[in-house]
């Protein structure tokens, strides 16, 4: 290691002889590792602008690319791998590809969106020959930090659709994530760590313009490699990272895996229910020359898609549909097995939770109704965000239950379509749509309208 730093420093080579011999000499035994994967790896964010002067936020934002001289994070596995001990159900290729690619997860593993390559990063590497600026350098290794410790963030979350609001922490310590930045220029390196945390009251939190959260990055060493001491300090740092990387780091995204992925099994069985009992087959899907039909709502893909140009979301939504398949085979009603059904299974259609009263965000419980309606449905039209709903004020709203054959809905109103279908109106049990239509008329009034021209009007509104 030292005799190639030093021959690199005698004939002034380029950046690529730098990156090259740290691949080799410094993370050599991170990239043979087979729980690891490393690679020159692309990130994808969202970033939002500020202003050239003030520096402050402007309110717009832009879909940004960066690609890292090095990446480390997680390997993934496939069926042919579970075989090797070291393979890891919760870590499987498809199993992530899923989450990311539904509409009610939308958990990017992969930095790279829609792949599941490399997943989870932990640290990033950039180098800069003594031609370049050692400062661009740790400006964009932290850059690429910042987005690996938000996937984290999102990660330690409760699963659940992704909204405006903060979501609780799975636990306590889900909230200490990190991240390490290596840097060199020339023999120079510097190794750092950063995490992040929310904007402190002397840091202008809550001020126009100014971020709800900060990212810290510390130097933890720096030194130049020339002499066999300094690379025995920067080769001993790297190897505790990498015993780090592979089993607390490992560890702690397994266990914060396992709800995501019940999550994600909930909203897959939801479809499938949904698409059992719809008349609405709009979507066509193939998979090994068997037809299915699938109905409009459950082929919507993630919100982050809609960065992406039109053939990529069209393969998108072909992955999409092949998860659909999948799930239609594992969680048919005749096929399911007891540990595959939720039971209490509600299902939300206010607002933003569907573009459809047929299928809503699942909810597996009345506490996951009064959790969910505080963090996304809050907000009272026309207030501002800190004048939330508080608990005693939700757990007092009377919450409609409809029930339609054996689905559950969670509305104000809900579109009927037949006199045949009964509704529960809470404690006061069923209620025939004769006796709706009777609610509904004494709170609007007469004016006149025939029993068609009210079943219209009931007919074009069921959210809040």
């Amino acid at each position: 290691m030292v005799k190639h730093i030093l021959q690199n420093e005698k004939w002034a080579k380029s950046e690529y002889a730098w990156e090259a011999d740290a691949w080799k000499d410094v993370f050599g035994m991170m990239r043979d590792d087979p729980v690891l994967a490393v690679d020159k790896h692309a990130y994808n964010t969202i970033r939002e602008k500020r202003h050239p002067v003030t520096c402050l936020l402007t309110g717009e934002s832009k879909f940004i690319k960066r690609i890292p001289d090095a990446t480390f994070g997680l390997a993934t596995f496939k069926p042919r791998d579970y075989q090797s001990p070291i393979a890891e159900w919760d870590l499987d290729r498809d199993r992530l590809e899923a989450l990311s690619l539904h509409r009610y997860c939308g958990l990017h593993s992969d930095p790279s969106w829609g792949k599941s390559s490399l997943v989870f990063p932990f640290a990033a590497y950039e180098a800069k020959g003594w031609s370049g600026d050692p400062r661009e350098a740790r400006r964009q290794a932290c850059s690429a930090g910042s987005v690996y410790l938000d996937m984290l963030d999102r990660l330690s979350k409760v699963p659940g659709k992704p909204g405006d609001l903060d979501g609780a922490y799975q636990a306590e310590y889900s909230r200490n994530s990190q991240v390490f930045v290596f840097t060199s220029f020339g023999a120079h390196w510097h190794i750092l760590v950063g995490y992040r945390r929310p904007r402190l009251a002397r840091e202008h939190v809550g001020m126009s313009g100014m971020s709800k959260t900060v990212y810290d990055f510390q130097r933890i060493w720096s030194g130049r490699v020339s002499t066999e001491r300094r690379a025995w300090e920067l080769l001993s740092l790297i190897d505790q990272i990498h015993l780090w990387g592979v089993t607390v780091f490992r560890d702690f995204v397994i266990r914060h895996l396992k709800p995501w992925h019940e999550f994600g099994k909930r909203c897959y069985v939801n479809d499938i229910d949904f698409a059992t009992f719809s008349s609405d087959k709009r979507i066509r899907i193939f998979d090994e020359s068997v037809r299915y039909w699938f109905p409009m709502p459950c082929n919507e893909l993630a919100e982050w898609t809609k960065h992406f140009p039109p053939e990529t979301q069209l393969r998108f939504r072909d992955a999409l549909g092949h998860f659909l398949f999948q799930a239609n085979a594992s969680y048919c009603m005749e096929t399911r097995g007891k540990s595959d059904s939720f039971t209490s299974l509600f299902n939300c259609i206010i607002g933003t939770c569907s573009k459809t009263h047929l299928v809503g965000y699942p909810l597996g419980s009345l506490e996951e109704v009064h959790a969910h309606l505080y963090d996304f449905h809050g907000v009272e039209p026309g207030t501002e965000l800190d004048l939330k709903l508080s608990a005693e004020e939700l757990l007092s709203r009377k919450l409609r239950v409809w029930q339609v054959g054996q689905r559950l809905f969670l509305a104000d109103r809900l579109v009927l379509h037949d006199d045949d279908m009964e509704v529960w109106g809470g404690p006061s049990g069923k209620r025939k749509f004769k006796d709706i239509m009777d609610e509904e008329s004494d709170d609007k009034g007469d004016c006149g309208d025939n029993t068609k021209t009210k079943k219209r009007k009931l007919r074009s509104y069921y959210r809040f």
